[in-house]
């Protein structure tokens, strides 16, 4: 992909045909993206996220991942 974003990512997966990255810092997000091509990632979202965000589900056109003591950050994928 050629997309540029200003914050880094130190993590990622791979859910529901989007990727999900998680930026640098305790209070960084999650940036996600579409891989209906894979070789060429569309931007979709960026979601606040506090704490340790990981492990991402997706379920009908929502995103959902959880936050540890900050509770359940969500994305709408369905755009």
């Amino acid at each position: 992909s050629t997309i540029e974003r200003e914050r880094g990512a130190w993590a990622g997966q791979v859910a529901g045909g989007y990727l999900f990255l998680r930026t640098w810092g305790w209070t960084g997000a999650l940036d996600v993206y579409s891989l209906a091509t894979p070789a060429a990632p569309l931007f979709v979202a960026s979601k606040d996220v506090a704490g340790v965000a990981g492990d991402v589900t997706v379920v009908g056109g929502g995103g959902y991942v959880p936050a540890g003591l900050y509770g359940v950050a969500s994305f709408d994928l369905a755009k």
